[in-house]
């Protein structure tokens, strides 16, 4: 219901900073990966205080980087894109009636059966030999993370907020 009401999502979002240049879902965007990477940093630097020990935090769930990452990223945005929502959008806007929704629906579920015929191989000649970059081990201590993240979002928040804003209708006064 939340879902529906809000109107939330990641596509929809960046077509109304195009197309009307409306910055204001993306600027909650934004608040929340900087809210986001403070509890990162707050969780998992009480877990790994110091990360260059090369562990991995048993929870973290950080997987492999590789050409099937990028593959599988490419047809998410494609199917995305085809079908003009996320499949959260689509799953509410199903008892809505619209045509679209049910047939994204469909491509979503042949694309998991894909995915899952295809794991094995994937997995096999690609995934399981790739490297498990977690980013911590790079840039050092935890509380790093929070100047750059503000160094990386701080600016594109000032800039769409700022620049592409559009001007709130002017209603003249009631009587």
């Amino acid at each position: 219901m939340l879902l529906q009401r809000s109107r939330f999502c990641f596509l929809c979002i960046l077509r109304d900073f195009h197309d009307r240049r409306d910055a204001d879902g993306l600027t909650g965007i934004l608040a929340a990966l900087a809210v986001g990477t403070v509890g990162y940093v707050i969780v998992f630097g009480a877990w790994l205080p110091d990360p260059s020990t090369g562990h991995l935090p048993a929870e973290a769930h950080i997987g492999p980087v590789s050409w099937p990452l990028a593959l599988a990223g490419l047809a998410f945005g494609v199917g995305m894109a085809l079908s003009g929502s996320c499949i959260s959008a689509h799953l509410y806007r199903l008892g809505e009636g619209p045509v679209r929704a049910p047939f994204a629906l469909a491509g979503t579920l042949g694309g998991f059966i894909l995915g899952y015929l295809s794991w094995e191989w994937l997995y096999l000649r690609a995934i399981s030999e790739a490297p498990v970059i977690w980013l911590p081990n790079y840039l050092g201590a935890m509380a790093g993370h929070l100047p750059c993240n503000w160094l990386c979002w701080r600016p594109c928040s000032w800039h769409w907020y700022g620049s592409f804003r559009p001007p709130r209708p002017n209603h003249p006064p009631g009587p």
